[in-house]
């Protein structure tokens, strides 16, 4: 655990690469990838059905004819996928300041007794208080998010810090989380639009 001082001072060294990874230009990089691959294939496949009806194999045109029929239905199908991907505005949300963003994680050395920043790996960890659900005592568990998966699924794990597992499955730690990842629920949504 660091001091008051020197969490501060990560708390700004992260938040200002936690800022620079939100307005970063691959964000509409991602939404934007166009099926060039498929495209080519179409292309490729309609060379064959013209070079096959230029030398009247028209069995083989039959075949390509297939070919290409199913390459434009998966060529729609990316493209309908690309569309429905496609952000609804070019100008970015309003991001948090990144001194928001330090106060922020600052704050949370008040919730939690354990606060982390790793600069290095790019996450921050917070330890819980040990849980009990239900009278059985499942223990702490540490909370980590990283920001370089912010804007993906599951920025974020939880590992047990000495919980034991469930004696049916060694991969669930809690109810909730398998394998390190949250299962969100009905949660899952109002996260998203947290990060």
């Amino acid at each position: 655990m660091c001091t008051c001082n020197e969490l501060q001072r990560r708390a700004r060294r992260a938040a200002v690469r936690i800022h620079n990874h939100l307005l970063g230009p691959s964000r509409l990089e991602h939404a934007i990838r166009l099926p060039q691959e498929r495209w080519d294939k179409l292309q490729k496949r309609t060379r064959h059905l013209q070079l096959a009806l230029d030398r009247g194999w028209y069995a083989a045109g039959q075949h390509v004819l297939k070919d290409l029929d199913y390459t434009v239905r998966l060529l729609r199908r990316e493209l309908e996928n690309l569309q429905t991907g496609l952000p609804t505005n070019v100008r970015p949300q309003r991001l948090t300041e990144p001194h928001e963003m330090a106060a922020d994680l600052v704050a949370l050395a008040g919730d939690f007794e354990q606060v982390n920043i790793d600069l290095e790996q790019e996450n921050v960890s917070v330890v819980t208080e040990p849980i009990v659900l239900e009278g059985v005592h499942l223990g702490s568990y540490r909370i980590v998010l990283h920001w370089n998966r912010v804007g993906r699924s599951h920025p974020f794990e939880i590992v047990s810090e000495g919980a034991s597992a469930a004696e049916s499955d060694r991969d669930v730690i809690h109810p909730h989380v398998r394998d390190q990842t949250l299962c969100e629920g009905d949660g899952a949504a109002p996260i998203r639009a947290a990060l």
